[in-house]
């Protein structure tokens, strides 16, 4: 039976993946020698894990050419015609292999992680990666050298192959091999979970021990993960008695709401009225870029900097995840990064509170300014159905000064806002607007003569410089014109460039700069509390008098006591809470981590026992991540009475 045509087939097919997955794995632990122990049993410990894993899927991806070769008859695997058609499928099967490894190699230097839910959300929008890949990679030589290698591979796997064809194989074989081998594969599977590859406290070894196409599909099944089944969950009486306790304050008054019960009104007391207020989203533009937080040697943020110093920096403030539409989530949602999808690209987001909401509820006309294509993450339906009147993207730009795979460029995007803002203004209308930037992006290509650095090295770096120009060219058109005197900015990265680092949520790539800017309307300052993106709207509501209605989960940073604040954090599948120097990481299944954090030297040290402070501070993460997965689920992430929460317009 094990010699048989159907179990030769198989194990072709399965060897090459077991070779190439082998290979890819001691590349990638090559390339990333520096950020994993050293010690023999921790890597034996990745190759093993990672050994069982490349098992179970090779098993599963083999099993079309066990069951091919099944079906056949004795005389029909001897003909011209078959031989042929398997000489076709195995140099497909080799090219298509070899260049995924390729692609997983390129994947991992990006995001340092295996295939996960990235990879799958890039696969909904070819236009914006295919354009992306195209202008990043010299994608010409590559396929090149994946052709060769893949040839070469082919000329000594096809006489193997055709050995293998030319085995005889009675009925009864035919018939017991495939059942045997999906017997084995599921049997393997079933026993090889995504718990293997959790080998160590280090995230990096526990990438490397996992299998790219078995995260992958995981991370398509796992998108909208039922909370309570695979994550650790608490009392719900307790979990939402602890949130109410961490948003109660002298301004809070909750209101009788069984659905939501975090449902408040705040009654904030600043200074401003009738301001316009603007958020610029500024992609991947991490705290460690900036010379006033990061203290870069290339003085990449002049504009930056030169404006901090006149406005409220917050030099604490990280994003709770690693994507724009977290970022979105975060900043317009107050919402915590359940694991899977970000709310904005969930199918129950059509109905959620959103900061707009809450000025649209004040009179103001709302706007978000994107450069891209509206259907790029569901951006525009999800801005359009929660508070925004109007959505401006790619289309609505007559003549881009410039255009890269991800839209145009940023001066044209901060231009259009300008023009946007002056038209609302001219009208008599109050306005608030997010304006979302792309050119900090892969492949990193911007206009030339902005800045002093060639286009065509196409670093991060330089991209980071060309944004920064942006904003300081944004600032100087609005300050040509009459809104700019009772406007506010906010100036915010939607996460940091890149999670580099060796733990699971490396929380020094999540620091972003947020500086909000109004020279004529607040006096510049420093706040050093610990915050997240969720914080940003509660944040820019307490400048105003409004009286308001809300479901945020963020706080006020202005009203935190400085040493108590607190940051909500997601990478892939794990959540986490960091609070002082702990964080509680909360991952699947039903696991928990609890970390020492220096915040110094920016080195972690699990915590194996941790004390009541610990565990309540594990318990909190829970009661929040368990309570904002309820609420979506029940679409109960909104003001259930829109008579109330949505005012009529008011001047206050």
């Amino acid at each position: 039976m094990l010699k048989s045509r159907p179990a030769a087939a198989g194990g072709i097919f399965a060897g090459v993946l077991l070779v190439l997955w082998t290979l890819l794995r001691a590349a990638l632990v090559w390339y990333r020698w520096g950020d994993i122990s050293h010690n023999p049993v921790a890597l034996s410990a990745v190759f093993w894990a990672g050994f069982r894993m490349d098992l179970v899927m090779s098993g599963i991806l083999a099993f079309p050419a066990v069951l091919a070769a099944s079906i056949i008859s004795d005389r029909r695997a001897a003909s011209r015609s078959a031989r042929g058609l398997a000489d076709l499928v195995l140099f497909g099967f080799l090219l298509y292999f070899c260049f995924l490894s390729v692609v997983e190699f390129a994947f991992f230097d990006e995001f340092d992680a295996r295939f996960n839910t990235i990879a799958v959300e890039y696969l909904i929008y070819p236009t914006e990666v295919a354009g992306n890949i195209w202008q990043s990679y010299p994608l010409v030589r590559i396929l090149a050298g994946v052709l060769a290698v893949a040839g070469l591979m082919f000329w000594r796997l096809r006489p193997v192959l055709r050995r293998g064809l030319d085995r005889s194989s009675s009925a009864r074989t035919r018939l017991l091999v495939p059942g045997l081998w999906a017997a084995v594969a599921a049997g393997l599977f079933a026993v090889s979970g995504i718990k293997t590859s959790q080998v160590s406290d280090n995230r990096v070894a526990v990438e490397l021990a996992s299998n790219g196409p078995y995260n992958f599909f995981y991370s398509f099944w796992s998108n909208d993960l039922d909370y309570a089944q695979y994550y650790t969950t608490v009392d719900r009486g307790w979990a939402l008695s602890r949130l109410k306790e961490g948003l109660a304050d002298k301004k809070a008054e909750f209101l009788t709401d069984p659905e939501n019960p975090l449902d408040r009104i705040i009654r904030e007391n600043g200074s401003l009225r009738d301001a316009n207020f603007v958020i610029v989203l500024e992609e991947s533009f991490g705290a460690n870029f900036t010379g006033v937080l990061g203290h870069h040697p290339e003085n990449l943020t002049p504009n930056f900097d030169r404006l901090a110093g006149e406005g409220i920096l917050f030099s604490r403030l990280h994003a709770t995840g690693t994507r724009t539409v977290r970022g979105l989530e975060a900043i317009l949602c107050g919402f915590p990064p359940i694991p899977g999808e970000a709310i904005v690209k969930r199918p129950k987001a059509g109905r959620v509170f959103t900061l707009a909401d809450v000025f649209k509820s004040k009179g103001y006309d709302t706007l978000f300014v994107y450069g891209g294509r509206g259907l790029f993450d569901g951006m525009s339906e999800f801005a359009l159905k929660n508070g925004f009147d109007r959505f401006v993207e790619q289309k609505d730009y007559e003549k881009p000064a410039f255009t890269t795979a991800w839209g145009v460029s940023d001066e044209d995007i901060l231009g259009k806002a300008v023009d946007e803002f002056d038209a609302l203004d001219r009208r008599g209308r109050r306005f608030f607007s997010l304006v979302l930037t792309v050119s900090n992006h892969k492949p990193y290509t911007y206009p030339a003569g902005r800045i002093d650095l060639d286009p065509n090295r196409r670093r991060r770096e330089n991209a980071v410089k060309y944004a920064d120009w942006a904003i300081g060219d944004f600032i100087r058109r609005a300050r040509e014109r009459p809104f700019f005197k009772k406007t506010v900015f906010a100036f915010i990265g939607d996460h940091g460039a890149r999670v580099y680092g060796a733990d699971f949520i490396p929380i020094k790539s999540y620091r972003v700069p947020l500086l909000i800017y109004a020279p004529d309307l607040l006096k510049p300052r420093r706040v050093d509390t610990l915050a997240c993106s969720m914080d940003v709207a509660p944040t820019l509501l307490g400048l105003t008098d409004f009286s308001y209605r809300t479901v945020f989960f963020g706080r006020n940073i202005f009203d935190m006591d400085p040493g108590r604040g607190r940051a909500f954090l997601q990478h892939n599948r794990d959540v986490g809470l960091l609070q002082g120097n702990r964080l509680a990481i909360l991952g699947v299944p039903k696991t928990e981590r609890l970390f020492h954090f220096d915040w110094d030297s920016g080195l972690f040290t699990p915590i194996p026992h941790p004390d009541e402070d610990g565990e309540t501070q594990l318990r909190t993460a829970a009661a929040a991540y368990q309570t904002a997965y309820e609420f979506y689920r029940n679409h109960a992430w909104r003001v259930q009475n829109e008579g109330e929460g949505r005012e009529a317009p008011s001047r206050r």
